[in-house]
């Protein structure tokens, strides 16, 4: 694409960088990718978006500011392959380069990447993490009054044992709540589902990854809450699994700014600067 022919020559982003260390307007460096694990969306424009290299595909505006967004063409499956870790600290050197060069004060990245990182110590911070869970606690809140349901709800936090599942758990220390730890494997992780819940008002917060939630749709029941934050949102098939047991589902996302040019459909709602809480199925009941 043209934007990114131009943007991403060395010299373009040092002149960038210094208009941006005089008027502060370039905020953060955002890395994308194609969430959905069965299609090969790693497509924009007619070019394949390389795997490991950051794609300057536009500018979007948020607080009056702009963020730089970078695509990258590999998905869940390649992040988690072990031979695949060097690729991981590569594109966060490159994204870092960017950064720099830019003079932007962050670089931050979408859905389960700075957990990973995080995780493999390739980053030693993950601010993505933080912000997520205070999101989540602020969701979770709302969800309540949206819902009438008291503060004594318990919480069934699907991907508990990941670096963002800790960390909601630990924000909602005092509150009943259950780790579902999906990395442990399904049979493991079914094991330590709450079905003693089962009948009772509940909120399922889940922070695990894409197509997690299908494999634990047939352990749902009526008056359990879904709250989901996972990139992208929940697939066709999953939402007609929610609407078959009846759950009522929110999702909380990254709210879509304006960008230019426009950005492919799988990077946008994706940048969480804004938090958004959007009703995907249900009913909603009257607070009392």
């Amino acid at each position: 694409m043209l934007f990114h022919a131009i943007v991403s020559r060395e010299f373009v982003l040092r002149i960038l960088g210094w208009w941006n260390r005089r008027l502060h307007f370039l905020k953060l460096v955002y890395v994308a990718y194609p969430g959905d694990r069965g299609r090969d969306l790693a497509f924009w424009g007619g070019v394949r978006i390389k795997k490991w290299e950051p794609h300057l595909a536009g500018f979007a505006i948020r607080d009056g500011r702009l963020v730089l967004v970078a695509l990258i063409g590999s998905t869940e499956i390649d992040f988690e392959r072990r031979d695949n870790r060097p690729h991981l600290a590569e594109l966060v050197q490159r994204t870092e380069r960017i950064r720099s060069l830019l003079g932007a004060e962050h670089k931050a990245f979408a859905g389960i990447l700075p957990g990973l990182l995080f995780k493999h110590r390739i980053v030693h911070q993950a601010p993505e993490v933080d912000v997520a869970a205070r999101a989540i606690v602020r969701a979770e809140a709302e969800v309540r009054r949206l819902e009438g349901l008291p503060t004594e709800t318990p919480i069934i936090v699907l991907g508990g044992g990941g670096v963002v599942g800790r960390r909601v758990a630990e924000r909602f220390a005092g509150r009943t709540i259950f780790r579902v730890d999906v990395c442990q494997g399904l049979p493991r992780a079914q094991q330590q589902w709450p079905a003693h819940l089962r009948g009772q008002s509940a909120i399922l917060i889940n922070v695990s990854r894409s197509r997690v939630l299908s494999q634990y749709l047939d352990r749902a029941w009526p008056g359990l809450v879904l709250l989901d934050h996972v990139y992208p949102q929940p697939s066709p098939s999953e939402l007609e699994g929610l609407d078959r047991k009846g759950l009522t589902a929110y999702q909380v996302h990254g709210i879509d700014s304006r960008s230019f040019p426009k950005l492919p459909s799988w990077s946008r709602g994706a940048i969480g600067i804004h938090i958004a809480l959007t009703r995907l199925r249900g009913p909603r009941r009257d607070p009392e």
